[in-house]
């Protein structure tokens, strides 16, 4: 018995000893102040990216020939749904569907993967077949990154700016690069991005509640006034370009009960005429020598505008 509480004893005395030693560490070796000697404060929390809770709405003004007939806004919801394998990886399904000035389908558009341990997203270009970086939500001021845009093409963009915002309660990063392009954690791109869709950001939903409003605009809901004429309503499953991305043998099918001729104008994303022509039922778009990238094009009939949507162009 007595050795049994020698022997607790000694246990005791030795843990004692250690407690003090590791203290006396930490004092000597510390730099930061006693209020952090132990380390004990949180990292701030990661927001992810990827979410079926959440879905935006981007905005984009375009011109189409000049500014005189006014501006084109063109909108398009984007949210996650359902996930696949590829490569033994697991992406979310990135959808579209356009909203304004005509009503869409939706479509998958991208797939998405995220990394949260290392904050990096990477997207799977459907329509090139092209698995690149979307985000690095880790960059710093002066790092430099080969910015994915689509189809193959990246833009060197270096980091001006690191700061935090405060989004629903939640601090998250902001990225901001020397091209007027500007990352939010949790978000994705705020300006000028082409993935999750193209122009800006008008707001973010979560659940259906307001998560982001762009300050520029006051209602997550905003209908734009288009700067072109009459709008004929055609069931979108009427008016296809399949395939698209589009290559030698794609078409624009028109279906509808009338046989006047309508009229296709294609565009180039600044704005200029690239083709004009006259049709009926299908229209061979793919023979159309178009480089690789995108266009708008813009079907009308008796000068109502029943169509205008974007294309992706393959080399052909």
């Amino acid at each position: 018995m007595k050795n049994l509480l020698r022997t607790r004893s000694l246990i005791l005395v030795f843990i004692l000893v250690s407690i003090q030693g590791f203290s006396q560490n930490l004092k000597v070796g510390s730099n930061h102040s006693t209020d952090s000697k132990l380390n004990l404060v949180s990292p701030v929390t990661y927001e992810p990216f990827i979410s079926e809770s959440k879905n935006w709405r981007y905005v984009q003004k375009v011109y189409l020939t000049d500014e005189s007939g006014g501006a084109n806004y063109l909108v398009n919801r984007v949210y996650f749904k359902g996930d696949t394998i590829v490569d033994n990886l697991k992406y979310s399904k990135l959808y579209r569907k356009m909203e304004q000035p005509l009503p869409g389908k939706a479509y998958l558009a991208f797939l998405i993967r995220e990394d949260i341990v290392s904050q990096k997203v990477y997207v799977v270009d459907i329509g090139f077949n092209k698995t690149a970086l979307l985000y690095d939500f880790k960059l710093n001021k002066g790092d430099e990154i080969n910015m994915y845009i689509t189809g193959g093409i990246y833009s060197k963009q270096t980091v001006i700016k690191v700061d935090t915002i405060t989004v629903s309660n939640k601090k998250l990063k902001r990225i901001e690069f020397d091209g007027s392009i500007t990352w939010i954690e949790g978000i994705g791109a705020v300006t000028r991005g082409y993935i999750q869709s193209e122009g800006e950001l008008l707001c973010l939903r979560e659940n259906n509640d307001l998560w982001y409003l762009n300050p520029r605009f006051s209602n997550c809901d905003t209908v734009f006034t288009q700067g072109w004429g009459n709008i004929e309503s055609i069931h979108n499953n009427d008016v296809m370009v399949f395939p698209n991305p589009v290559v030698s043998t794609s078409l624009v099918r028109v279906k509808s009960n009338s046989n006047e001729p309508l009229k296709i104008e294609i565009y180039s994303y600044s704005g200029a005429l690239i083709k004009e022509d006259y049709f009926s039922g299908d229209y061979p778009i793919g023979s159309v020598k178009l480089e690789t990238g995108m266009y708008m094009y813009r079907i009308t009939r008796d000068n109502k505008v029943i169509k205008m949507d974007k294309i992706i162009v393959i080399n052909q």
